[in-house]
């Protein structure tokens, strides 16, 4: 027997039966035939599934143990356990090694739990002496891919259970390329016979409770796999996919990691709260990636054209008076520029990266000054060379971490991101863990997944911000343009599921508003809503100044100036809380907004909404108004009443 204990969270190995326990779930599993088999798996005092008929992983390409046609002979090596560690948070991990001597495959399955949370995780890495036995193609027909084959799996499965008294009853997928898509949330109903799509499968039981599994995986238009959908819904018998690693992958005595898969239970039945207390737990919350307001010129529509030394340092200058935490510097500083990368797809060297001598003759040593001057920090623009699939990442982190030891830089925005092959990933995945780790944790990145093909919401949402959209107000492209309406929308559909304090929501300038843009696409102008409307939008995610602030007018800004000053003064009282939406969806006549769980709500009435809303929310004795635009009152039954249309309000809740 081999045991080990750590808060509590237990692991217990005995005669080929792994037993992890904390104080919320139980999982017992059987690796007596090699590969796991889930024996039973109870939370919260529900049982979720009994023995599994089938066994919980199963590799593309290879025969399972007891396959009469193809022999495979499955055998435990190895039981480690081990405490969690940053970027991942309070934990610990048991790993079971397992061998195969025909294939020469060993498999590594570990097991993640946290303390005090009904939610486990899985991650399994592949070693194979041989390639799999795969001989369909994609242009084949769908019903010659034969993925319910008996002797050899065509698709690999993560984990996957029988569920008892539980069924599947919705799937949520998420967009990205924003540049394009304004839906970052799709929610589908789960139908009989078809595909299901998404990083996030719900079951419910007839009580209520909800069963979750979340794939820390690409958003489902991102994949590079050939799998039908990415879970199998085979009646109670539920598949997670989504490994991220597709049969040509597998490279002879080559490791490959698949995505981590989650799984838990709401006892309550909300799965979506669950789900956000694991991200909390799993995703480090410091002041770098949870809160932090900066600016970032791009916004300004023409960046490229006005950095030079005397800009910057005016920008700098301008940044620090808007409140901002933090001025990045975006495309335009660097000897190649980006157009040379993603246009004209040029090898990128470390000249690449110099600054530019005609603009910033002096480098970033006066700029640094003056951000000292003015208690801001600077960060950086970059792009890592998507065109090699980042196989240059050691000579790109070294870059980096040159300028985190030399020039004070501590964050980075990474754009440019193509993961168009599983090296791809994993050497990306490579370039961020270096930077955390040479840096003492103290490196965090703006992920830019804005276009391109990229991780999204759960993929390395560990190592930093998501930087999440380019909306504009001063152009008449991309797709989309700024609105407070759009924006608040995809954030209020966001904060379902994700946590929205990792995510860097825009702020314009109101004054670079191209008047003419909106009038062409008959698009109601979102200078309607004033300054102030749209700042408070991400008073509790992370603001992003979108502008060039020192392009802007004071009357523009003061607004902005002064709800920055109101989140850097009370952001410590949501920056770890569990925020939810609440209200209806924003679509221009609604009021709504965000619970935190630290007794902070914000509330917002639309244009077109109705002067008053009653308001689902926890029971409180007293609402404080700390801040509103214009007036606006919230009584002690959930009504609130705002006497004028376009009104954004901060109330703090009192039991």
């Amino acid at each position: 027997m081999n045991n080990f204990s750590y808060k509590d969270i237990a692991f217990e190995w005995d005669s080929n039966l792994l037993t992890i326990t904390n104080s919320r779930l139980q999982r017992v599993i059987d690796f007596s035939k090699g590969l796991p088999q889930t024996v039973s798996f109870t939370a919260e005092d529900s049982l979720i599934a009994n023995r599994n008929p089938q066994f919980d992983f199963r590799l593309a390409g290879f025969p399972a143990p007891g396959n009469e046609i193809f022999p495979a002979a499955y055998q435990v090596q190895d039981v480690d356990f081990k405490l969690l560690t940053r970027p991942d948070g309070d934990g610990a991990a048991a790993t079971v090694t397992v061998f195969e001597k025909n294939f020469r495959q060993q498999l590594n399955f570990t097991y993640i739990l946290y303390s005090d949370l009904p939610v486990m995780a899985i991650e399994t890495a592949i070693v194979s002496g041989v390639t799999p036995m795969i001989y369909y193609h994609p242009r084949h027909r769908a019903d010659n891919f034969h993925y319910n084959d008996k002797h050899l799996g065509t698709v690999t499965i993560c984990d996957q259970l029988e569920l008892k008294n539980f069924r599947a009853v919705k799937s949520v997928e998420f967009q990205l390329r924003t540049d394009y898509n304004d839906e970052p949330v799709l929610e589908h109903d789960i139908a009989e016979n078809e595909p299901v799509y998404g990083n996030i499968l719900l079951a419910e039981a007839p009580a209520g409770e909800k069963f979750f599994y979340l794939q820390e995986a690409q958003p489902s238009s991102e994949r590079r796999g050939n799998e039908p959908g990415d879970f199998l819904i085979n009646e109670n018998m539920i598949s997670s996919l989504g490994s991220g690693i597709a049969p040509g992958d597998i490279v002879p005595d080559r490791q490959l990691a698949a995505n981590r898969t989650v799984c838990g239970l709401a006892k309550d039945g909300n799965a979506q709260r669950l789900i956000k207390k694991y991200l909390a737990a799993r995703q480090p919350v410091t002041f770098n990636v949870a809160g932090q307001i900066t600016v970032n010129p791009w916004g300004c529509g023409k960046f490229p054209q006005l950095v030079s030394e005397e800009f910057l340092h005016k920008e700098i200058a301008a940044g620090a008076a808007l409140n901002a935490d933090t001025y990045q510097i975006d495309d335009g500083y660097e000897q190649g520029l980006l157009v040379n990368l993603q246009v004209y797809n040029h090898k990128l060297d470390r000249n690449f990266w110099q600054t530019r001598s005609d603009l910033l003759p002096n480098g970033f040593t006066p700029l640094l000054k003056t951000a000292a001057e003015n208690d801001i920090k600077l960060s950086l623009w970059f792009a890592p060379s998507c065109n090699c699939e980042y196989r240059d990442w050691r000579e790109s982190a070294d870059i980096l971490l040159e300028h985190y030891k030399n020039n004070q830089f501590d964050s980075f925005k990474l754009d440019a991101v193509i993961f168009n092959s599983y090296a791809a990933e994993e050497n990306f995945g490579k370039l961020l863990e270096t930077l955390y780790t040479e840096s003492n944790g103290n490196i965090t990145v703006n992920l830019d997944v804005t276009s391109g093909s990229r991780g999204g919401f759960f993929k390395f949402a560990e190592y930093g911000l998501l930087f999440l959209e380019n909306r504009y107000c001063c152009h008449r492209w991309p797709r989309n343009l700024y609105h407070p309406e759009n924006t608040l929308d995809n954030l209020w559909n966001l904060a379902a599921y994700t946590r929205i304090q990792n995510l860097q929501i825009e702020v314009p300038n109101p004054g670079d508003c191209l008047a003419e843009a909106y009038h062409e696409r008959q698009i109601a102008l979102p200078t309607l809503y004033a300054p102030e409307y749209w700042a408070m939008i991400p008073l509790f995610a992370s603001p992003l100044l979108w502008m060039a602030p020192s392009q802007a007018a004071e009357k523009d800004v003061a607004g902005i100036r002064e709800v920055m000053l109101l989140h850097k003064k009370y952001r410590n009282e949501w920056r770890n809380a569990i925020i939810d939406p609440v209200g209806t969806r924003p679509d221009g006549r609604s009021i709504s907004g965000f619970y935190a769980d630290s007794g902070w709500l914000l509330l917002f009435r639309e244009l077109n909404a109705p002067e008053s809303a009653i308001l689902d929310l926890p029971e409180y004795s007293r609402a404080e108004l700390i801040y509103s635009n214009n007036p606006a009152e919230l009584d002690n039954n959930r009504k609130a009443t705002f006497a004028c249309p376009g009104t954004a309000a901060l109330y703090k809740l009192y039991k």
